[in-house]
């Protein structure tokens, strides 16, 4: 199994955190499922709405880009 490459969250201020999305292996087409956001950052840095980027596990697939994420 190879991991995915860390997903960008980019903020409103276009500042981006790294974050790491569980789980790993990709979701195949046609399939949903509970998706887990984990981030380095502290608390104050990870307030707001941010933009989640998940890249596509195939080559030629498209990735998703998911606007209002917020993080407790």
């Amino acid at each position: 199994m190879t991991p995915s490459p860390p997903s960008p969250v980019v903020g409103s201020k276009r500042e981006e955190l790294m974050g790491l999305v569980v789980p790993l292996e990709p979701i195949p087409p046609g399939k949903s499922q509970r998706i887990t956001v984990e981030l380095d950052a502290a608390e104050n840095e990870a307030r707001g709405t941010y933009t989640l980027k998940l890249w596509a596990g195939e080559a030629g697939a498209q990735g998703v880009t998911l606007d209002g994420v917020t993080f407790p």
